[in-house]
């Protein structure tokens, strides 16, 4: 499975970085150490490339070998986790549900080593949802950016979609001057169908509450409100996440 941005092409082209192994063998110091499981490793770099008006673009560049995980279609031998996120982040793009940028993915087999890059436009002016609300934004702000961060859920979840790894830090958000809010998902490669809407609707946030920490109880009842509206059907998993907040 491969896929090119045509842009991308044209300015890496212009720094020689054209064929797999251009990308591969660069030595630019790791952005995310290499994680090292699933008898394989991956690991990120960042890397800036110059158009032919000096104007930097940022990308990240990750990188994984042997670093594959099994499924219904490949049993055995697993597939690249990178060849995952792809298909997830197509897809939420297909859907207009927020997410990154992929310009570059290519894999090959190379000694009996399964090897994968995917490339994507960093995220300028983004921070993590995690870190953005440590920055004590004002109780507007906070309303605004939960609103808009459950319509993206119900969004995914729409579709019969879960993320199963709905960390506030797996959301990146950037503000403007009005106190408007981006959003993109991010870490997409555990994304999968959910027949059951109910099943996936818990999973994603109840995870998002388990790891929501130091976020206040009165903010994720917001959250939650505003996820909920219109959808009484699942009344019963509001009053189960409304219990487990009210425990903590």
């Amino acid at each position: 499975m491969q896929y090119l941005c045509p842009s991308f092409a044209t300015l890496a082209k212009q720094q020689q970085l054209i064929h797999f192994n251009d990308f591969w063998d660069l030595t630019t110091p790791w952005f995310e150490a290499p994680n090292h499981r699933r008898n394989g490793w991956s690991g990120v770099i960042e890397y800036t490339l110059t158009d032919s008006n000096g104007h930097p673009h940022r990308y990240f560049i990750k990188r994984q070998e042997n670093h594959n995980t099994r499924s219904l279609r490949h049993p055995f031998s697993g597939e690249p986790t990178y060849r995952r996120e792809l298909i997830s982040i197509l897809k939420l793009q297909a859907l207009n549900v927020p997410t990154l940028d992929v310009v570059y993915y290519q894999e090959r087999k190379e000694k009996n080593n399964h090897q994968a890059i995917l490339i994507s436009k960093a995220l300028e002016n983004y921070q993590s949802f995690g870190e953005w609300y440590k920055s004590k934004p004002d109780e507007h702000q906070l309303a605004t950016a939960f609103k808009r961060l459950a319509a993206i859920i119900k969004q995914l979840h729409h579709h019969k979609l879960a993320h199963y790894c709905l960390y506030p830090n797996h959301v990146f958000i950037k503000s403007d001057e009005k106190n408007t809010f981006d959003m993109r998902l991010i870490d997409l490669e555990k994304v999968r169908y959910t027949p059951i809407s109910a099943q996936g609707r818990y999973k994603d946030l109840d995870c998002f509450l388990r790891h929501a920490s130091g976020f206040s109880p009165s903010h994720l009842k917001m959250f939650f409100d505003e996820y909920f509206k219109n959808l009484s059907k699942f009344s019963h998993i509001q009053h189960k996440l409304i219990q487990q907040l009210s425990q903590q």
